[in-house]
């Protein structure tokens, strides 16, 4: 989006050692007299990392150092944190309600992922430049309804399929089992006319001897 607008977007690193916020010092060798826009984040996406007080007003000494830079400060995820970290609003520090363009939302709050509404709030200074630019970006929500539709669909028919595959583990089981019985009393079966047979045949053996001996 910076290209488009014909600006050239200078990535500030962060590290896990700070929390993934940003240095203070990292900012300021950054920044020149072309720096026009200062972009964060908090609460911030994806790392949840909160900017607390202090070095919130570090930044902000920063930039009241350079006349002509804004700060974006996008606090869409404000409701979503947790104790003891506190959610501190950018332009509400001293000088800066003037120099920030403050980037909210209702998907978050409300737990609404498909209502991709948001406002911006921003200085009288700066709404008329705000007032010109027009972007009108609706979302169908006729198709997110169908798609919402279809993946429950989706999840129906899976949930039918695992099912039946259950069911039917539970029919081989059981088909099994049956199997099992059967051969075992074949087995008890084969074993008593085997020990039959036997005693036949010592019954015989006696007979014989018996009658050799008339």
């Amino acid at each position: 989006m910076a290209r488009l607008a014909d600006a050239t977007p200078v990535i500030l690193p962060t590290l896990i050692s700070d929390d993934f916020l940003l240095n203070p010092k990292v900012l300021a060798s950054k920044l020149n007299e072309k720096s026009r826009l200062l972009i964060l984040c908090s609460p911030s996406n994806p790392t949840g990392s909160v900017y607390p007080k202090k070095l919130l007003e570090e930044i902000a000494d920063i930039v009241a150092k350079h006349l002509r830079l804004l700060v974006l400060f996008d606090e869409k995820y404000e409701h979503i944190i947790y104790p003891p970290a506190k959610h501190i609003s950018f332009a509400s520090l001293p000088g800066m309600w003037e120099r920030t363009l403050t980037v909210n939302g209702f998907s978050k709050v409300g737990t609404r992922d498909q209502c991709n509404t948001g406002q911006l709030l921003e200085h009288p200074f700066e709404s008329k430049s705000g007032d010109d630019l027009d972007i009108n970006e609706i979302s169908d929500g006729e198709q997110e309804g169908q798609e919402n539709d279809r993946l429950q669909q989706q999840s129906k028919n899976v949930e039918s399929e695992l099912a039946n595959l259950r069911n039917e583990l539970i029919s081989s089981k059981s088909e099994k089992e049956n199997l099992v019985g059967k051969l075992k009393m074949a087995l008890a079966e084969l074993d008593s006319a085997k020990a039959s047979i036997n005693r036949m045949n010592k019954g015989s053996l006696k007979l014989n001897e018996i009658l050799e001996n008339q």
